[in-house]
């Protein structure tokens, strides 16, 4: 379906796409395949919020909200959409927009499309104290709960769901892009001069599962980085469901980090809280290192000088798709590229000393602090060292049998792949009620310095348990 099909269907479309029953006369039962809304026109049916500020900061955030509102476009014509104001000051503002799709299949998992349009006042290329005025991120998000606000530890209202941070996205929302606009001159943030910009996800479908009641919450939402005034129209949006290719019996999640993958984060742990610059954390996307054999490859870097503790590297990727309260068996394969033998010894242990570890989780996998400890932990069983927990297998060590070098700081690598089928080891996990399970990939050291790996692929195969 085209951008423009999706535009100019202003109302919300419902196509036939399954039978799934019939009545008493016999007719066939339909399902939502697609939304389209034109803001320009609305009669309370969205609702506004705003997150990510102090109690009681309403007037100095200057929080406005205001539907069927006008602007004025560089060539004189008068539009219309859905206004949201707020004043940056300092936190990283949310406004937001929400509204119920239903007519969905029931507990069913779709590949979403978005495609939404703003009118925004400012330059993608301006600068300011309190950064960039267009440094506003624009996201949309679908949830089974419908968004709501509360209070956290230090007064703030948060949202009760995962929009990431800024630039991020989160669990439940996808980041789109900034509200910048090159065909704009203006840099003020106040400007009555608007334009309109386009975004969407063609190249990075959203996943979502619909509740049992065919029912989703659409969310339509800008993050602030400005620590400033913005002032954005939502005009249009258009969400698109197909169902996904996963199926709940099984599938296969690949990464190549090669590639970018914008649900994987990194995390480390087992290190002592702020010493994170003597143990040299890195952690680097889309990296390039030089083979010992010839050529390069790419992938994800992860580095730490693990000074006497076991200190833990981790990547991590949500994995959505499966059925809720249902047992699966995981295979793990990975491929990384290391720089140290496996036959080497030192005064801190051995350099391949480093085991990979690759898991499942039904919590997000962070790093802690626990009471009478000065260390960051982390939160779910991956095992120490060697050993295996409840939440991750043992694949192998980093240690490779060709290179010839043993000093953990070459910079020539080999390529050492892991499968936990060939090992003949089995993982068994349950999904909670949300379907949702975090897939972990990682290194865990007992070796007393340097480390530095390079993830280049990994995966992971769900197989249902009867």
């Amino acid at each position: 379906m085209t951008n423009k099909t999706l535009w100019n269907n202003t109302l919300v479309g419902i196509l036939a796409v399954a039978v799934v029953g019939c009545n008493s006369d016999d007719n066939e039962v339909t399902y939502t395949d697609s939304v389209s809304y034109d803001l320009a026109a609305t009669n309370g049916e969205w609702q506004a919020g705003f997150a990510d500020y102090p109690v009681g900061g309403e007037d100095e955030w200057e929080l406005t909200a205001t539907e069927n509102a006008e602007y004025t476009l560089a060539t004189g014509a008068i539009g219309n959409g859905y206004l949201l104001h707020s004043y940056n000051r300092s936190d990283d503002t949310q406004m937001y927009i929400s509204r119920k799709i239903d007519g969905l299949i029931p507990h069913t998992h779709y590949d979403v499309a978005y495609n939404i349009q703003i009118a925004s006042n400012v330059n993608d290329l301006c600068m300011g104290i309190g950064g960039a005025p267009h440094s506003v991120t624009v996201k949309a998000s679908l949830t089974t709960e419908k968004p709501e606000k509360t209070v956290d530890s230090i007064d703030h209202y948060r949202l009760t769901m995962d929009t990431g941070s800024q630039i991020q996205g989160g669990l439940d929302a996808q980041s789109l892009g900034n509200i910048g606009l090159s065909t704009l001159e203006d840099c003020d943030p106040s400007s009555p001069i608007y334009g309109l910009k386009n975004f969407d996800n063609a190249e990075n479908l959203f996943e979502v599962t619909s509740d049992e009641n065919g029912e989703l919450w659409l969310t339509l939402l800008t993050d602030s980085g400005f620590e400033g005034p913005s002032s954005i129209y939502f005009t249009k949006a258009a969400v698109s469901f197909t169902q996904s290719d996963k199926s709940v019996d099984g599938f296969t999640v690949d990464l190549d980090f090669s590639k970018p993958q914008s649900s994987v984060t990194s995390l480390f742990y087992d290190y002592p809280a702020g010493r994170e610059f003597e143990w040299e954390l890195t952690a680097e996307p889309q990296e390039t290192v030089t083979l010992e054999e010839g050529g390069d490859v790419t992938g994800y870097l992860l580095h730490s000088y693990n000074r006497s503790d076991d200190t833990g590297m981790l990547l991590n990727t949500p994995v959505k798709g499966l059925a809720a309260n249902t047992s699966y068996t995981g295979v793990f394969k990975a491929t990384l590229a290391t720089n140290v033998n496996n036959m080497c010894f030192g005064i801190g242990g051995a350099p391949h000393s480093v085991y990979v570890k690759s898991g499942l989780s039904v919590e997000e996998p962070k790093a802690i602090r626990v009471e009478n400890d000065e260390h960051y932990r982390i939160n779910i069983d991956l095992g120490n060292n060697m050993q295996e927990g409840v939440n991750g297998l043992t694949l192998g060590d980093i240690g490779s049998e060709t290179l010839a070098d043993c000093d953990p700081g070459s910079t020539l690598f080999d390529l050492k792949s892991f499968d936990s089928e060939m090992l003949e080891k089995t993982f068994r996990i349950t999904t909670d009620d949300s379907g949702i399970l975090y897939f972990s990939l990682g290194t865990d050291s007992g070796f007393e310095g340097p480390t530095t790996v390079l993830f280049t692929d990994a995966s992971v195969s769900f197989k249902r348990v009867e």
